[in-house]
C-alpha cells in the first residue's frame, strides 16, 4: 500500500481521493434503498411499502448520525497519525469502537422501547403498524 500525503501536491485532487469513498458509500445507501422499496412494493404490497417509506427518515437520520461520529473519530485519529502519536491513535480508535458498540446498544434498546410511541407519533396508520416492528 502507498503512503500519500495529502497535504503535498494539488489540493483539490488530494479532496476529491479522500471524500470519494465517502461519495460512493452514500450511492450505495441511496441504491440499497431503491432496491429495497422496489423489492417490498414488489412483493410484500402496499401496507408493506408504507412501513419502508414511513421510517426511512429515521433511519437515515441514524446512519447520517453514525457517520459524522465515525469521520469525527477519524479527524482525531488522523490528526495523531500525522503527529507520529502511535498510541494516542490506538487509544483513540479503540475509544471509537467501544463508543460505537455502546451507542448501538443503546439505540437498539431505545427502538424496542419506544417503537410504539414513535408510531403514533408520526401518525402511522393502523394497518401498517404491525409491518414497522421488523
Amino acid at each position: 500500500m502507498q503512503n500519500k500525503k495529502l497535504t503535498d501536491g494539488n489540493l483539490l485532487s488530494n479532496i476529491l481521493i479522500f471524500s470519494l469513498p465517502l461519495m460512493l458509500s452514500g450511492i450505495l445507501q441511496l441504491l440499497f434503498n431503491a432496491a429495497d422499496t422496489i423489492v417490498v412494493g414488489r412483493f410484500a404490497g402496499k401496507a408493506s411499502l408504507a412501513a419502508v417509506g414511513s421510517t426511512t427518515s429515521l433511519i437515515q437520520l441514524l446512519v447520517n448520525l453514525f457517520i459524522g461520529l465515525a469521520v469525527g473519530a477519524n479527524v482525531v485519529a488522523a490528526h495523531f497519525v500525522g503527529a507520529q502519536k502511535s498510541k494516542e491513535a490506538n487509544e483513540t480508535m479503540h475509544s471509537s469502537i467501544a463508543l460505537s458498540l455502546w451507542k448501538n446498544s443503546v439505540i437498539w434498546a431505545v427502538k424496542r422501547s419506544y417503537a410504539q410511541i414513535y408510531q403514533k407519533t408520526v401518525f402511522f396508520r393502523e394497518q401498517i403498524y404491525p409491518f414497522t416492528k421488523d
